[in-house]
Formats: structure tokens, C-alpha cells, sequence
């Protein structure tokens, strides 16, 4: 097994993955691809990641997921060049 395999082998039996653009995640998939706790997924909700809710069940776009990280990067970026002008 080369290296790569070792590598993608280990994620897969993390229990971890990908969160791909196109794909729909139940809320508990994306909580073991992403090993965000509850607070986090809270956080990312708050920079527009939204669950959409269907009966009992939740589901997260990874589109929407990807937009949220963008705009807390954006949003940490702008911190840190204010934080280096003091």
C-alpha cells in the first residue's frame, strides 16, 4: 500500500471524510465527517450554514458548509490584520 492509500485508509477509519460541494449530509454524518461538536456546528450556523429541516431529520448542503468556513476565514483574516496594526 503506498503512501497515499496509508493516508486515505487512516481517514476512512477515523470515522472522519470529505464534505463535498454537492453532496447533502444528515446533521450526525456531518458531525463524524467534520469532528465538529454541537458548539462549532453552532458557530458556522451563525455565518449562514443552515440545517434544513425535513420531518424529524436534519440535513447540511456541504456548499453551505463551505461558505460558512470561507466567511469565519474572511472574518479571522480581518482580525488578524487589525490585531498587526496595533
Amino acid at each position: 500500500m503506498d503512501r497515499l492509500s496509508k493516508k486515505n485508509s487512516s481517514v476512512l477509519n477515523s470515522g472522519r471524510g470529505v464534505i463535498e460541494a454537492h453532496a447533502v449530509y444528515t446533521i450526525e454524518e456531518f458531525a463524524v465527517r467534520t469532528g465538529l461538536g454541537q458548539w462549532s456546528r453552532r458557530m458556522l450556523a451563525r455565518k449562514g450554514m443552515k440545517a434544513i429541516r425535513i420531518g424529524t431529520r436534519g440535513f447540511i448542503r456541504g456548499a453551505d458548509f463551505m461558505a460558512a468556513l470561507e466567511r469565519a476565514a474572511a472574518e479571522q483574516g480581518s482580525h488578524l490584520r487589525q490585531d498587526a496594526k496595533t
